[in-house]
């Protein structure tokens, strides 16, 4: 489910450092970023692009969640700091309902339940 409509989800584009290689790839060392928890997504940003590590975007984050449901817990959800629209909306992943949600938060309100995901790297396959 999502709480962004269709028109609105189009908007959302990969940051320049987020755009994913040609073809199929892997993404390395996905973590979701709980020690980001209570920090406003533009904050983590930039502690995630200075540590070398790149951030996930909304197709990122739904195959996660998709393959890794256990990396979506109650209070420990996640930014996907990858994507972003011409705007202050940051998309996240959550659970609402006992079920994962793709919304939105402002890019400077800490939300003490949600997370930045990242990976080390992402590895074109073959």
């Amino acid at each position: 489910m999502s709480v962004i409509d269709d028109d609105e989800l189009a908007t959302y584009l990969p940051l320049p450092d987020a755009v994913a290689p040609a073809g199929p790839y892997l993404l390395t060392d996905v973590d979701t970023g709980s020690e980001f928890c209570g920090v406003p997504p533009e904050q983590a940003l930039v502690t995630v692009r200075r540590r070398g590590r790149v951030p996930l975007t909304i197709a990122e984050g739904l195959a996660l969640v998709a393959l890794r449901p256990d990396m979506l817990r109650p209070n420990r959800c996640f930014s996907l700091l990858g994507s972003r629209a011409r705007n202050q909306r940051v998309p996240a992943v959550w659970i609402s309902a006992r079920a994962p949600k793709l919304g939105w938060c402002w890019d400077r309100n800490p939300h003490t339940w949600l997370g930045a995901a990242s990976a080390g790297a992402r590895v074109p396959a073959g």
